[in-house]
């Protein structure tokens, strides 16, 4: 997955668009030859991170502006820059697709499945995210973490990752008894809920696990 503008080939296949810093999944053989290709029809995306499950199935997080296209419907971005996530098998049908946000700017910055097929997606916002549960509110930027269940149909479970200055997510992984490791960075001071960590200088990198 990744940007393109206008036109892009990749192994044979080629994606177009009329937008600017428009999204796309794209699928090749071990051999670098394409097997198919999907450009969302986005203005200005800013992150487009990918994730596979073990039976193929291929999940994307999108940060988006305007409107974004899953399969012949447009969604529209209610804030400044909103997060997508959707799952398309691998033959490119799509699975399902969801937009969060609202007024404020959100962003996701990594995605993962679970052991269950379940979508987890990282990221940080400001404003209010809601993926379904209990709203998430941020003055300044604070991370969170939030998983679907495995049709995307409701939230499994979510948290947010707050500090007095910032908390900045930028990867994540699911591991053995589906718990999550998350690593990024962080202003000033956190408490995930075993104490407060400080940091050294004036921006200092985190690794965290969580058992949902």
């Amino acid at each position: 997955g990744g940007i393109f503008d206008t036109s892009m080939t990749l192994g044979g296949k080629t994606a177009t668009t009329n937008k600017a810093d428009d999204a796309f999944i794209a699928k090749l053989t071990a051999a670098k030859v394409g097997v198919w290709i999907r450009p969302f029809e986005t203005t200005a995306a800013s992150d487009c991170v990918v994730a596979l499950d073990p039976a193929g199935n291929v999940g994307v997080g999108i940060t988006f502006t305007t409107s974004i296209n899953f399969n012949n419907a447009n969604n529209i971005a209610t804030g400044a820059n909103d997060v997508a996530l959707a799952v398309y098998d691998s033959g490119n049908v799509f699975k399902y697709g969801k937009t969060f946000g609202d007024a404020g700017t959100q962003w996701v910055k990594s995605i993962a499945f679970d052991s269950k097929a379940r979508l987890v997606a990282s990221g940080y916002f400001n404003g209010t995210l809601d993926f379904g549960g209990q709203a998430m509110t941020s003055v300044n930027p604070s991370g969170f973490l939030a998983k679907l269940d495995w049709a995307g149909n409701k939230l499994d479970w979510s948290k947010a990752l707050v500090s007095a200055n910032g908390v900045l997510p930028w990867a994540l992984a699911s591991g053995p008894m589906d718990r999550l490791a998350v690593g990024g960075a962080f202003y000033s001071t956190f408490d995930f809920g075993l104490g407060p960590k400080t940091a050294v200088g004036f921006f200092d990198g985190f690794y965290a696990v969580f058992n949902p």
